[in-house]
């Protein structure tokens, strides 16, 4: 490995790469971005091979539901990563590597119709896909609707425009959220998925 191997659970994800990817000569292990949650995720290189490892503390991530609904939405058609080795224990995943071009980046007067069009199609694949049985999504109630709408407020308005609202101004954000959270749950339910961007 040569990757710099400073924390407990680096240790304990490059003994269990040795033991899922053999032989293990010649692999590399390098960070590669996370997201907003407590997992990590490194790039695992050997040859002409790459794979993407996740590292999920289990005590804060739970990887079942992971790769549940990856199985389920892999059955439907959906482009998700293949699961090659799972250790729910240790909450370490070795999963395909799509690599590092985002769609941002291949958008363009030639490719932009093409490329939103497939990508709206994988959005009613994973919208028509049936629910993993034992680990179904979260409902997106009224409750979660409201916490969505008020990162609007919060990390928008105050954290970043660094902006003091009237009373008025809040009177106003929050019948304007009543009525967007009205008409959402008048709509059909689907799969949601709540990350789905040109930059992801």
């Amino acid at each position: 490995m040569t990757a710099t191997i400073t924390d407990p659970r680096l240790q304990a994800l490059t003994h269990w790469l040795h033991q899922v990817i053999a032989p293990s000569e010649g692999l590399s292990l390098t960070a590669v971005s996370g997201d907003a949650s407590f997992r990590r995720y490194f790039r695992a290189l050997q040859g002409g091979r790459s794979w993407i490892v996740m590292d999920a503390p289990p005590a804060k991530e739970d990887c079942h539901p992971f790769c549940a609904i990856a199985e389920q939405w892999r059955h439907c058609g959906v482009n998700v990563p293949e699961i090659f080795a799972e250790d729910h224990d240790q909450g370490f995943l070795l999963l395909s590597d799509f690599g590092d071009d985002l769609l941002l980046g291949l958008l363009n007067e030639d490719t932009a119709d093409r490329l939103y069009r497939q990508a709206i199609d994988h959005l009613l694949a994973i919208q028509i896909c049936e629910q993993p049985a034992l680990h179904p999504l979260p409902p997106y109630d009224r409750a979660l609707l409201a916490r969505e709408m008020e990162l609007f407020r919060d990390w928008l308005v105050t954290q970043k425009l660094r902006i003091d609202l009237s009373a008025d101004e809040h009177q106003l954000l929050d019948d304007t959220f009543e009525q967007l959270i009205n008409n959402a749950l008048e709509q059909p339910e689907v799969c949601v998925h709540r990350d789905y961007h040109s930059r992801n």
